[in-house]
């Protein structure tokens, strides 16, 4: 803790006596102009994704401006483009700028809240996935509060994200592209967009009160006015929990910062929480929710809890601490701590305020040593044992400090929206997390346990998942230094990977969420789907949607062949959007189900079928689903040499979707350039009676082995040749290369 304490003060010396007195002299200069005009200029900087996090110079200068009486500020001109950016200038120019550092989340990112709404994030690490989980242990998971809370929390969240999708749908560059320097000053655009950017932040006074219902307490709660007298911190702004400004003599509010609402949303709730006696109660059910969901992420990652007790394990829970054992491999286990802010001495005032919770310092290590113990009492050696701390927050800072313990690898220290990161992009990684803490140990490098983890783990997984960069570095000699930055790229392309969304079901009376399944084709699948026994694939087109659907799936055989026949419809629906795309379907979601007529096991044996193809199918529309009903002929008919009768199949599809749709008459379309290539189908099948030679004899498998194996035990081949003192690190000559394949062979043999 007294390291935190050290790290804050270090910060709050960027804002030292000449930046303030830069400052100082800017809000003086500013008393020249319409205030509100100025201060709209400022907060409209933030939409540009350059200034991400430069965020931190722009709200000094605004707290400066807020500390002013507001009589302070009487005149009624504008202030010109260029005196504007000169006084920007001034201010990004001070040391403030030393505090700037790289962005270490999205631009924007997405919030699924009874429909799909952008925020920014701004510079917190983790907004957006702490006010995703926030709503959904207060409106999706079936938890009960008292009504008001809930009716309040409701018109705030819709509020404050529907203020945020409007301003976001106005930014022109949202792609999440962060080509930014934090070495340089603030980016000022030219007159033009920053005006129409100012424009977006300033929301008039009746649209305003209006989607808060006139709630006075609710307005009170969000909006603050000149002359505040609130002692700050580099992290803490007055109004950080009150981000809006309202100009009386307009009837409009300015939002000063858009990054801030995400983490000011989930602050209010909080609020509101303490004002109906149910803070604890809230906070407690959001960290066991995200437990709860850290358990899922490194469920995918292979890792599922094991019984414990088998092993003499008690597991320790108290508040602010969970913990489990997961399995790695057979013989491998991993230790998982939880540590999470339980909202104690949560102060009302502030965003940003550190948690105290020195116990861990003891904690931490004196479970890590009990579990070790039993663990190695169990049979498992020390090498097979990993440790994972997960440390969960609302955005307050938690420190601790492990003592030393006799552990064989450092633990990986991770926040749940890291963790997630690392389940979507590691999916179908083998034991990930093992191997990267292997890999990271035989490193030689020093942490402070401020950066991210994922800067390690981005570098990692960018050389081929290892730390061996080329022949002429040691990792394990040379003390290696991570900077943050990287961070942000492994990020990126998680949430772009999944790209998670809610869309409406067929009948337009509720949502579904989805995550992207092919991303070149944009279909997206619904995660929960098999819960229920179902598939569910679903496509966007420019007019309507479709969700391609299997419900009431009974066994496993049957779940392989509906798979396989949503897989072959929704990919090739997707390749035809060209033709898909000139239907009007008025915004509709519309939905294909399929069935299969009968038991699994006849799809499966070939059977002479004198009817026409067509014939081997039921297909009926009833108001927005179509029901395709497969018959063991059809899907067997299906199964041929080339996709001539794929192409027939999904076009029958498409002229019953033309019908689904209310269109009259013959639509006219050409599928044969979409399926030009014969063999790009989706169905192939074997006919093992014919061909014996298929049938497996022998175990022919080609065994992978992973990229960071082989630079272990190259390592290993490397201090081993070292050590016979001919050669050094580096290129080996030509005339020497016959004789170290020899010694190569007989480490080799050696070791076998």
């Amino acid at each position: 803790m007294e390291f935190l304490s050290e790290i804050e003060m270090f910060r709050d010396s960027f804002y030292n006596g000449d930046s303030k007195s830069e400052v100082s002299v800017a809000v003086e200069e500013a008393k020249k102009y319409e205030i509100f005009n100025l201060i709209s200029r400022v907060s409209a900087l933030n939409l540009f994704h350059q200034n991400q996090t430069k965020s931190v110079i722009l709200d000094t200068y605004i707290e400066g401006l807020l500390h002013q009486k507001k009589d302070q500020f009487q005149s009624k001109y504008n202030i010109s483009p260029g005196k504007f950016r000169r006084i920007i200038t001034q201010i990004s120019d001070t040391s403030l700028k030393y505090s700037v550092d790289p962005p270490e989340n999205m631009f924007v990112q997405n919030i699924m809240f009874y429909g799909n709404y952008r925020v920014l994030n701004g510079i917190d690490q983790t907004p957006a996935y702490n006010l995703q989980n926030m709503i959904s242990i207060l409106f999706t998971n079936g938890i009960e509060y008292p009504k008001d809370f809930l009716n309040e929390a409701y018109i705030l969240v819709n509020g404050m994200l529907t203020i945020s999708e409007k301003i976001v749908s106005g930014i022109s560059d949202i792609n999440n592209d962060h080509n930014t320097d934090e070495e340089k000053g603030v980016i000022i655009p030219p007159a033009i967009d920053l005006n129409k950017y100012a424009e977006l932040i300033v929301i008039e006074g009746t649209n305003f009160r209006k989607l808060f219902l006139e709630k006075s307490e609710l307005l009170n709660l969000t909006t603050i006015e000149f002359g505040v007298e609130f002692e700050d911190d580099f992290d803490n702004k007055s109004f950080y929990t009150r981000p809006f400004l309202y100009n009386e003599e307009q009837d409009q509010y300015i939002l000063l910062n858009a990054g801030l609402l995400p983490t000011a949303i989930v602050f209010w709730i909080t609020c509101l929480a303490k004002k109906y006696g149910i803070f604890e109660n809230v906070m407690e059910n959001y960290n066991s929710y995200i437990f709860h969901e850290c358990k899922k992420y490194l469920r995918y990652l292979g890792h599922k809890k094991v019984l414990e007790s088998q092993m003499g394990i008690e597991l320790f829970n108290c508040s602010g601490y969970k913990e489990y054992i997961a399995s790695v491999q057979n013989n491998q286990l991993v230790i998982v701590q939880y540590l999470y802010d339980d909202g104690k001495n949560y102060d009302a005032y502030t965003l940003h305020s550190p948690v105290n919770k020195k116990e861990f310092n003891d904690m931490v290590p004196e479970r890590l040593a009990y579990h070790y113990s039993k663990i190695v009492e169990y049979g498992v050696n020390k090498e097979d044992i990993f440790v994972i701390i997960i440390i969960n927050s609302l955005g307050r800072g938690i420190a601790y400090g492990i003592k030393k313990y006799d552990y064989f690898y450092p633990p990986l220290r991770v926040n749940p929206f890291e963790l997630m990161c690392i389940s979507i992009n590691e999916k179908t990684e083998s034991i990930f997390i093992p191997r990267y803490l292997k890999a990271k140990n035989s490193l030689r490098t020093f942490e402070t346990g401020i950066l991210s983890e994922l800067n390690q783990i981005e570098m990692y997984c960018n050389n081929n998942y290892s730390f061996y960069m080329n022949d002429d570095f040691a990792p394990s000699e040379i003390t290696t230094y991570f900077a943050p930055g990287d961070s942000l790229d492994y990020i990126m392309r998680a949430i772009q990977k999944e790209d998670r969304r809610l869309v409406e079901d067929s009948q337009g009376i509720m949502f579904c969420e989805v995550i992207l399944n092919d991303r070149k084709r944009k279909i997206y699948v619904d995660p929960n789907c098999i819960k229920r026994q179902e598939i569910s694939y679903y496509i966007e087109f420019d007019t309507f949607n479709i969700w391609i659907v299997a419900k009431e799936i009974s066994n496993a055989k049957k779940m392989d062949l509906c798979y396989s026949v949503l897989d072959l419809i929704s990919y090739w629906l997707a390749e035809c959007k060209t033709v898909l795309n000139k239907m009007n379907g008025g915004g509709r979601t519309y939905e294909i189900e399929i069935i299969l007529s009968d038991e699994a096991e006849k799809y499966y044996y070939y059977k002479e079928n004198p009817k026409p193809f067509i014939e081997t199918l039921e297909i009926c529309n009833s108001f927005s689903v179509m029901e395709i009903c497969i018959s063991p002929e059809a899907f067997q008919y299906l199964n041929y040499r080339d996709n001539s009768r794929e192409k027939e199949f999904i076009t029958i599809i498409i002229d019953y979707i033309y019908k689904l749709l209310g269109e009259t008459g013959k639509i006219n379309y050409d599928l044969n350039v979409l399926f030009a290539n014969p063999m790009q189908k989706k169905l192939f099948s074997l006919d093992y009676q014919e061909y014996h030679y298929l049938e497996p004899v022998a175990n022919r498998e080609n065994h992978f082995v992973h990229g960071e194996d082989e630079d272990i035990l190259l390592n290993e081949i490397g201090e081993e040749l070292l050590k016979i003192g001919k050669w050094n690190v580096g290129i080996v000559d030509d005339g020497e290369r016959t004789q170290i394949a020899h010694e190569v062979v007989g480490i080799l043999y050696r070791k076998l």
